[in-house]
């Protein structure tokens, strides 16, 4: 398995309020997790280290119950666990508005479980289709959905960043989704400070190019940047290795 995390500044933000985080549990189980901070600076980069080191220690004190048949109830309740401390945490320093998105990943196999909430995204790219596997919890979603405004108005809407769930609010249940990833495939989870400037089709045209991870996650970034960077970017990306097949179709 291989993976590869990065997380910039951008040309306009002072402090990185994002995060990322993984574990690797043996050659084919892993946990890779990108939160972005809300909350002003402190309580944004607050947010999203306690997610994400809160939700990685939850499934590696939890390992050895690592299989197939229980991926989601793990990472339910790690996001669980996340929430409750971040909302304790808020409350121990007044921080106002303590929150962060999520979007993570359990890989065991080749089967995969990504749970996210807010507007951190992930996408699965193989040799013929390119899909993002998450929808966003955010007010220009529901207009999009409610026919209000198209995927491409919503990219310069002034409403983009308003999100509708979020660890450390009220409504804090990610959602779920399964799926299972072939050798070439390759799994992107984001945060917006990539996905505000680059529509999917320039991330997929990325992600095509003949490259290694780092290149394709340098390359993602560089464009974010080059189009304004006015937010911290993160991106991981991973791709399996070997013939081990853990995995079978969830419904």
């Amino acid at each position: 398995m291989e993976i590869y995390k990065r997380s910039e500044t951008g040309r306009v933000r002072k402090i990185n309020q994002d995060f990322a985080i993984e574990k690797v549990f043996g050659e084919y189980c892993a946990f890779i997790g990108v939160f972005d901070g809300v909350g002003g600076i402190q309580g944004g980069e607050t947010a999203s280290h306690t997610a994400g080191f809160t939700i990685c220690s939850y499934i590696e004190k939890n390992s050895e119950a690592l299989c197939k048949d229980n991926l989601e109830i793990l990472l339910k309740q790690a996001f669980n666990e996340a929430n409750e401390k971040i909302i304790e945490k808020g409350r121990e320093t007044d921080l106002i508005g303590l929150s962060t998105t999520a979007v993570a990943a359990l890989i065991f196999g080749s089967t995969v479980c990504v749970a996210h909430i807010g507007d951190s995204r992930a996408y699965l790219l193989d040799e013929t289709k390119f899909k993002q596997i998450t929808v966003d919890h955010s007010v220009v979603q529901k207009m999009i959905e409610s026919g209000g405004i198209s995927e491409n108005e919503a990219m310069s809407h002034p409403n983009k960043n308003l999100i509708t769930r979020a660890l450390g609010m009220e409504n804090s249940d990610p959602e779920i989704n399964f799926f299972i990833m072939s050798q070439k495939d390759k799994l992107l989870l984001c945060t917006d400070g990539l996905t505000n400037y680059a529509e999917n089709e320039k991330i997929e045209s990325i992600m095509r190019q003949n490259s290694t991870l780092k290149e394709t996650a340098e390359n993602l970034i560089n464009f974010a940047n080059e189009s304004g960077g006015s937010d911290n970017i993160t991106v991981a990306l991973i791709r399996l290795n070997g013939g081990m097949d853990f995995g079978q179709e969830i419904t």
